[in-house]
C-alpha cells in the first residue's frame, strides 16, 4: 500500500476527518473507527490508519441510515423546489447529532493554545522557580481573557519546548497555537524569548526577545500577552486586562518571594527528602504537597507579604496553605481553615475578587462544611456562582463549583444537582485536561455508567499524576465496568503503595473475588486487612466490605457494615452518592429488591 494513503498519527486522522482529536477517538470507541495501534497489547503505541478503510467507514455509516423511498416522477417538482433545504437540514442534523453524541466535551468557539514551561538557561538550578513562576503567571493573566481557552503550564510540565514534544501535544490537546519561551537572568537583567506556533502547519507565527531589568518583568509580562492578542486579531478588553492585573505587586522581592511560594507548594516531596533539595532538582508535581514542602511555602509567602503589604495573591497563597492542613489531614484543626478565611479577608480588601479568591474561600467553606458540620454549603455555592459570572471561563472555579452540586446532590439526591455537577466538571476538564481535580470528574462520569468517558479522562490525568490517584480512579472504573482482569492487574501494582491506598486497593481486590465467587480468597484479603489496621477501617471501607461479604452471600454481615456504614455524619452528608456506588456494583445484584437494603436506601 502507498505510503500516501497511511495516516500515521491522531492528529493526521482528524485531519482528514476534519473532527478534533477526542471526537476521532471517541469514534474509534463507539462507533468502531478503523484506527490501528503498531503494538495491540499497549494503549501508549502508535496509531496509524488507512484512508481507504476510513472512507469505508464512512461510507457504511451513511448507508446504514434507513431512507423512505419516495417516486421522484410522482413528486419530481415538490422534490426540485426543496431538495437544497433538505439537503442543508440533513447536514446541519447530521453535524449536531454527531457532535452531541461523540464529543467528550463541550465545543466553544474559542481560539485555543497551551503554554509549555518556559526553559530556563541559567545554569543553576535554583532559577527553576522563576522560569516555573513566570510561565505561570503568563498563563493564568491569558487564562482570564475569555475569548481563549488556555491549557495551564503546569498541565504540560513533562514536555520540553523542542519541536517534537510541540507537534506531541499539540496533538494530544487538539490546541490551535503553542507558547514556547526561554529565560534567562545576568545580574539584575533579565532576557525572555517567547515563540507563538500555529499547529496545522507548525509555523512560527511570532517570535519576539524581551531584554529590561528585573525590577520591569511585569511590564515584560503585559507586552507578551498584549501581543499575543494583536497576532491572533483579539480585541482587548480593558475591563478584563484591569482585573489581570490586580493584586499583583510591583516590588520585585516581593514578587520573588511569591514566585517561590508557589514554586515550593506545587511540589510533592519524594521519599521524604529535604524539600530545598527538591527546590534545586526542578522536578515539579501538581496536585499534592507535603508538610515539610508547605511550611516552607507559609515561610515565603509572609515574606513576600512583609515587603509588600498590599500583595493580595501571597496573601491569598498563604491562605490555600493553611487551608492544606485540613485538607491533607496534616492537622486537622478548625483554627487552621478560620486562619485561612481571615487571611482571604485581607486579599479581598486589597484587591477585590481575585478568581483566585473566590475558588480558595468557596473550598474553605466546603473543608468547614464537610470537615467540621459547619452549614455553610449555601454560601460556598454562592460565593462560586458569582465567580463563575465573573470567570466563567476559569477551570478551577468550573471544577468547584461542580463539586458544589455533587455535594449538594449527596445530601439531597437531586439528579438535576448531579447533571449539573457532571456540566461544570466537564468544562473544567475542557479547560485544564491535565488538572488532578478532574479525577472526580471521571468519578462523576463512572457513577453515570459513562465508563469509557470516565477511562479516557483518568488516562489524560494519569500521564501527569505522582500522587497515583487516577490510576487508583482507574482501576475502580474497570471494576464497576465489569472488567476484572484489568481491575486486579492495576489494584495489585498498589502493593508498595502508602498505606492508605495500598488497604483501598487489597478491599477491591477482595471485591473482585467475592464477584468471582471466589469466597475463600476474599476473605483471606480481609484477613490481610485486619492485620495492616487492627484499631478500625476508614469510613467509607465499610461500603467496600459490605460488598465483598454480600458477593460472596454473608448478607447478614454485609447489611451490619451497611448500616455501620450510613450512620456515619461524612456518611449522611454524601448519602446519595454511596446509593450510586451500591447501584453498580454487582456484588449488590442479589439483594437489591430486599426490604432491608430498600430502608437503607430511604435514608
Amino acid at each position: 500500500m502507498e505510503q500516501k494513503d497511511i495516516l500515521n498519527s491522531w492528529k493526521e486522522i482528524s485531519s482528514y476527518l476534519d473532527r478534533n482529536v477526542r471526537t476521532c477517538q471517541r469514534w474509534k470507541i463507539k462507533l468502531k473507527l478503523p484506527v490501528h495501534r503498531i503494538d495491540q497489547n499497549s494503549q501508549h503505541s502508535k496509531v496509524f490508519a488507512y484512508k481507504s478503510e476510513i472512507d469505508q467507514w464512512l461510507k457504511e455509516k451513511a448507508e446504514s441510515k434507513e431512507i423512505k423511498k419516495t417516486s421522484f416522477l410522482k413528486y419530481r417538482w415538490s422534490v426540485l423546489s426543496l431538495i437544497s433545504v433538505l439537503g442543508l437540514l440533513s447536514a446541519i442534523f447530521l453535524f449536531l447529532f454527531f457532535t452531541n453524541r461523540i464529543s467528550i466535551s463541550p465545543q466553544p468557539e474559542y481560539l485555543s493554545f497551551a503554554v509549555l514551561p518556559f526553559e530556563n538557561l541559567n545554569p543553576s538550578q535554583q532559577d527553576e522557580y522563576f522560569s516555573a513562576g513566570m510561565t505561570n503567571e503568563i498563563t493564568n493573566k491569558m487564562t482570564m481573557l475569555n475569548e481563549l481557552k488556555v491549557i495551564p503550564a503546569i498541565s504540560v510540565s513533562k514536555y520540553s519546548n523542542s519541536s517534537q514534544d510541540s507537534k506531541q501535544i499539540a496533538g494530544e490537546l487538539s490546541v490551535d497555537y503553542l507558547l514556547v519561551g526561554k529565560i534567562k537572568k545576568d545580574g539584575d537583567k533579565i532576557t525572555i524569548g517567547v515563540q507563538l506556533i500555529r499547529t496545522k502547519d507548525n509555523k512560527n507565527i511570532w517570535s519576539e526577545e524581551f531584554e529590561d531589568r528585573l525590577e520591569n518583568v511585569f511590564f515584560i509580562q503585559e507586552n507578551i500577552c498584549r501581543k499575543i492578542h494583536e497576532k491572533l486579531n483579539l480585541n482587548i478588553d480593558q475591563q478584563l486586562t484591569l482585573l489581570s492585573n490586580a493584586g499583583r505587586t510591583n516590588n520585585y522581592l516581593a514578587y520573588d518571594n511569591y514566585l517561590k511560594g508557589n514554586y515550593i507548594l506545587n511540589r510533592l516531596n519524594e521519599d521524604n527528602d529535604d524539600p530545598w533539595k527538591l527546590y534545586h532538582q526542578g522536578k515539579f508535581y501538581w496536585g499534592k504537597t507535603t508538610p515539610e514542602g508547605n511550611e516552607l511555602a507559609i515561610t515565603l509567602f509572609s515574606q513576600a507579604i512583609e515587603i509588600d503589604k498590599n500583595f493580595a495573591q501571597a496573601y491569598i497563597g498563604l491562605s490555600h496553605c493553611y487551608s492544606n492542613n485540613v485538607n491533607f489531614n496534616w492537622d486537622f484543626d478548625l483554627k487552621w481553615v478560620d486562619k485561612a478565611e481571615d487571611i482571604l479577608k485581607k486579599a479581598q480588601d486589597i484587591s477585590p475578587d481575585l478568581p483566585a479568591y473566590y475558588s480558595t474561600l468557596t473550598e474553605v467553606y466546603l473543608l468547614k462544611e464537610i470537615c467540621f458540620n459547619k452549614n455553610l454549603k449555601a454560601l460556598a455555592f454562592e460565593l462560586a456562582e458569582e465567580g463563575i459570572k465573573k470567570y466563567p471561563n476559569n477551570a478551577l472555579l468550573n471544577s468547584i463549583l461542580g463539586y458544589c452540586y455533587f455535594i449538594r446532590f449527596g445530601e439531597e439526591g437531586d439528579e438535576a444537582d448531579f447533571k449539573n455537577a457532571l456540566e461544570y466538571k466537564e468544562k473544567s476538564f475542557w479547560l485544564d485536561p491535565y488538572g488532578i481535580h478532574n479525577i472526580i470528574y471521571a468519578e462523576l462520569l463512572m457513577l453515570n455508567k459513562e465508563f469509557y468517558k470516565a477511562i479516557d479522562v483518568c488516562s489524560i490525568v494519569e500521564k501527569h499524576d505522582s500522587s497515583m490517584m487516577s490510576k487508583f480512579r482507574l482501576g475502580e472504573i474497570y471494576y464497576y465496568l465489569g472488567d476484572l482482569e484489568t481491575s486486579k492487574a492495576i489494584f495489585q501494582e498498589f502493593n508498595i503503595a502508602p498505606l492508605d491506598l495500598k488497604m483501598a486497593s487489597l478491599f477491591h481486590l477482595g471485591m473482585i473475588h467475592a464477584q468471582r465467587g471466589e469466597g475463600e480468597k476474599a476473605l483471606g484479603i480481609i484477613d490481610d486487612i485486619n492485620l495492616l489496621s487492627p484499631q478500625e477501617f476508614v469510613l467509607n471501607d465499610y461500603l467496600r466490605l459490605a460488598s465483598v461479604y454480600m458477593g460472596i452471600g454473608k448478607n447478614e454481615v454485609g447489611y451490619e457494615c451497611l448500616r455501620y456504614f450510613f450512620i456515619k455524619p461524612p456518611i449522611i452528608k454524601m448519602h446519595f452518592v454511596w446509593l450510586k456506588y451500591i447501584e453498580i456494583d454487582r456484588n449488590f445484584d442479589n439483594i437489591r429488591e430486599e426490604e432491608k437494603l430498600i430502608r437503607i436506601a430511604k435514608k
